[in-house]
């Protein structure tokens, strides 16, 4: 899943968007909007075969980063507090 990530945000770039979220469609690209939740749970459901994970969600997103900040990245608890709020 992490290399999927990277590529993805490797692509991202292409787009050059001010968007601070991670992931942007096309109707919200050059804004400052966030993906709805439908789409959001439709484009995982898309690709949950192919990052082999049964149950892809957002709360499963929204965990690993907040895990991986808090025993990977060195982030304080009130760092990865601030982030996931965002």
């Amino acid at each position: 899943m992490y290399d999927l990530l990277l590529e993805y945000l490797e692509k991202r770039k292409i787009i050059n968007t001010d968007n601070p979220y991670l992931f942007v469609g096309q109707k919200n690209k050059n804004t400052k909007k966030s993906l709805n939740r439908n789409f959001c749970n439709r484009l995982l459901a898309k690709y949950k075969d192919l990052c082999k994970i049964e149950n892809l969600h957002p709360h499963l997103l929204r965990s690993y980063f907040c895990t991986n900040a808090l025993h990977n990245a060195g982030y304080s608890i009130e760092q990865v507090a601030n982030q996931a709020r965002s």
